[in-house]
């Protein structure tokens, strides 16, 4: 199969949500199907596409570790994502590239899976700058509509944990929520992976 993998954050990135996608993305290809990546990056000035990763254009919030935010529309894009000839698309995030994921599924009448990381309802105090309770509850209401629109739009929708999984239920999402804990790439705990060197210096720089 070739499938997209539609993400806010990719590497250079370090975070949980890359590390998901890095593993997703080498089984899959291990299993022969063909991954592309479509993401973005706040330093371009226009979208670059190559090794099978399309990055847009966005704006760094860096009040938000970070996060780029994009334009849920990019007409280039859409075009080279056309000539991807994809089977179908799994989005990794519910704003942004997340919105695009969405319209790019519906006009090519392509599956979309979603994988919901994050429990944004934790991180509504970064736009609740004056600390307001009127506010922080219209914030959390807000995100569970725009979660269960988002969810109910998926033609499958997984979470990596329970806790996510009755959360979204509590948002009253009527799609089938299927719980795929993220898995670990064990290689990396392999002794023979690892630096004794390294290893020392650590333990010293920790008195341990």
């Amino acid at each position: 199969m070739r499938i997209a993998l539609f993400t806010d954050t990719y590497l250079p990135d370090i975070n949980g949500v890359v590390s998901s996608i890095v593993t997703l993305q080498k089984e899959l290809e291990k299993n022969g199907h063909e991954v592309f990546i479509v993401t973005t990056h706040s330093s371009l000035l226009r979208t670059s596409y190559e090794h099978n990763i399309l990055r847009l254009t966005g704006v760094e919030l860096k009040a938000l570790y970070g996060y780029v935010l994009t334009s849920p529309i990019h007409i280039w894009a859409l075009n080279t994502i056309r000539d991807m000839k994809l089977d179908i698309i799994h989005a990794h995030t519910e704003f942004g590239i997340g919105i695009f994921a969405r319209i790019v599924a519906r006009l090519l009448k392509l599956p979309l899976v979603s994988t919901y990381h994050t429990t944004l309802e934790d991180y509504t105090h970064y736009v609740n700058i004056f600390n307001l309770k009127s506010f922080e509850k219209f914030a959390r209401k807000s995100v569970s509509r725009l979660t269960k629109l988002y969810g109910d739009a998926c033609t499958e929708l997984i979470v990596p944990s329970h806790k996510i999984m009755e959360m979204l239920v509590r948002y009253c999402i009527k799609k089938d929520i299927h719980v795929i804990p993220t898995g670990l790439d064990l290689a990396k705990f392999d002794r023979d992976e690892v630096s004794l060197a390294k290893a020392a210096t650590l333990r010293l720089s920790y008195g341990v």
